[in-house]
This record gives structure tokens, C-alpha cells and sequence, in this order.
């Protein structure tokens, strides 16, 4: 998992260091909280980011497809440099996926059954 992880960041930190002047703000959208690997994935998140100098916001969807969108929606709107989306979804409404790319750039998401949408980088 730390190489996953460490994997995530590395994605982002391309894109965001454009911005080396100010602290980049990066977006991770997990699909809930209430299961411990990704209680982990947050934590690890969390700390590879502050050793990156990255400013990341974690947002929960709570096995909530709703959430999730309005969850991406709020990372766009505070104009994240890169959303990363870990889905909830199988086979669900594949409008989602297109929006961070439009408005923020790359994402990238783990892999988790999803088949709509393009995705800048694949995690299996």
C-alpha cells in the first residue's frame, strides 16, 4: 500500500509543480471512510502529502454516488491542481470521471471496477 501511495503522489506532483511558489492543493475523494484500508489510504495520503508540501484535501462520499459528485464538484470549485478519486461505483454514471480532468487537469483513481469515463492514470 505505501507504494501505491507514494505511486498517488508522484502523480500529482508532476502537474503541481508549476506552482512552486505556492503551496500546491491537491483533492483525494475516497469512497467512504467507514472501511479501514481506506482509513489507511487516507492516513497515508495525509502524511506523503505534508512530506511532499502539498496542501490535501480529503472529502468522503460515504457509499454515496450524490456525495461523491458534489464532492468533486466542491475540489473543482476550489480549483484543486489535481483530484484524485478513489470511485464507489461499479458501472455507474460515467459523467463524473470526465469532469475533474475538464476542470482540473489530470486525475487519476485507483481501480475499482469502473468502465466510463477517461482517466489521465490508471492504479491497479
Amino acid at each position: 500500500m505505501k507504494k501505491l501511495l507514494t505511486f498517488l503522489m508522484a502523480l500529482t506532483l508532476a502537474p503541481v509543480m508549476a506552482f512552486a511558489d505556492a503551496k500546491p492543493k491537491v483533492g483525494l475523494v475516497i469512497s467512504t471512510l467507514n472501511n479501514p484500508f481506506f482509513v489507511k489510504l487516507r492516513d497515508g495520503a495525509i502524511k506523503q502529502a505534508k512530506d511532499a508540501g502539498i496542501d490535501l484535501v480529503v472529502l468522503d462520499s460515504q457509499n454515496d454516488s450524490a456525495k461523491e459528485l458534489s464532492n468533486v464538484e466542491d475540489l473543482i470549485s476550489q480549483k484543486v491542481a489535481a483530484i484524485l478519486i478513489n470511485r464507489l461505483e461499479r458501472g455507474g454514471r460515467g459523467d463524473q470521471a470526465g469532469e475533474p480532468r475538464e476542470a482540473a487537469g489530470d486525475h487519476a483513481r485507483p481501480r475499482r471496477g469502473q468502465r466510463h469515463g477517461r482517466v489521465a492514470h490508471r492504479v491497479r
